[in-house]
């Protein structure tokens, strides 16, 4: 018993947060966290424009994923439903992108609805 409280104090310590997509420090006001994920807003911006350009051909079609891949935000988005953005052995859906986008960050973006279902890779090199 505690082992596993120094454990979830280590892991909440603010000086060793970090992004689960880049591996990047978040410090201050820099990024936002799940339940046991998190996302600087260097991720969640490069996601922002890739939705709002499009950009979308790198997007892997749910079957060669698998559809129990899931958004580790809201849990609710798969690869089968949504358009999910990857790095690192981690996925975050478009619609919580523009949620941390628009509420977060502050900066809305005018993206229009996820044009495919799928993965899409956040990070060519951390992949």
């Amino acid at each position: 018993m505690v082992r596993v409280i120094a454990d979830v104090r280590r892991h909440m310590d603010p000086r060793n947060l970090r992004c689960s997509f880049c591996d990047g420090r978040i410090e201050g006001n820099t990024g936002t966290l799940g339940a046991s994920v998190g996302i600087c807003h260097g991720c969640a911006n490069r996601a922002a424009e890739l939705l709002a350009r499009s950009e979308l051909e790198g997007t892997a079609p749910a079957a060669s994923v698998g559809a129990e891949v899931r958004c580790e935000f809201c849990y609710t988005s798969t690869a089968s439903s949504t358009l999910l953005f990857s790095a690192r052995g981690r996925f975050v859906c478009a619609k919580c992108i523009k949620l941390i986008r628009n509420e977060v960050i502050g900066q809305p973006i005018s993206a229009r609805d996820a044009p495919a279902n799928g993965i899409v890779p956040l990070w060519a090199a951390v992949q």
